[in-house]
């Protein structure tokens, strides 16, 4: 599938500050548009929210900066699209509408809202101010996290979810892991049904760093 509707957005750490990541983790390509991006949050380690966060165009990623200490927990939201497929695979630019007045018939047409999140303490993420809600048992000492499911915000009965789960880099069948970095990749597919946007895909990432000593 094209990257411009199959990459992802992440956060992860650079030194003391946070780096978003665009490709198929772990494989970085390219950089997220920071002109898609609709909603920055960083919280330090005493729950205060630094404000403004700036981006900082990386070779391989957008740098996050702040005045303050290190981050506890950082969200990135995005949104992208529309995007439609046309009948010879293409992706582009695009509702239904207009990519049919153009290029002709349309297989599919989709925006895309995607939420990144980084954590240092898992238990944030129980609630997450997303429309994909993780249903996790979590425990801190020692460490392990384990997904039990997925709360969509809708309950269509041709939804698609799909979840994915690596534990230091190494992807898992498990649900399940003991030490960090953690990082859980969630899409949701929810039809529209506008007549110029078929789908809505919805995605969740998130980065669990080890906590503090």
């Amino acid at each position: 599938m094209d990257s411009r509707v199959n990459h992802e957005a992440w956060l992860e750490p650079l030194g003391s500050r946070l780096v978003a990541r665009w490709g198929h983790y772990p494989r970085i390509d390219g950089r997220l548009d920071p002109h898609v991006v609709t909603n920055i949050m960083v919280v330090g380690e005493e729950g205060v929210r630094y404000t403004p966060v700036v981006l900082v165009h990386m070779e391989d990623g957008l740098r996050l900066e702040w005045r303050g200490g290190r981050a506890s927990y950082a969200m990135i939201a995005y949104r992208r699209g529309p995007f439609s497929k046309t009948a010879s695979g293409e992706w582009v630019y695009g509702d239904r509408v207009a990519v049919e007045s153009v290029l002709g018939s349309v297989e599919k047409s989709m925006i895309i809202e995607g939420y990144a999140v980084y954590t240092r303490d898992p238990r944030s993420l129980e609630h997450l101010p997303t429309p994909l809600r993780l249903k996790l048992s979590i425990d801190t000492s020692p460490l392990c996290v384990r997904i039990e499911g997925v709360r969509a915000p809708d309950e269509q009965p041709d939804s698609h979810t799909t979840l994915s789960m690596w534990c230091r880099g190494e992807k898992t069948e498990d649900r399940e892991c003991r030490e960090a970095p953690i990082f859980i990749l969630v899409k949701h597919d929810s039809k529209l049904g506008t007549g110029r946007v078929d789908t809505l895909r919805t995605i969740l990432t998130v980065y669990i760093d080890a906590p503090p000593a």
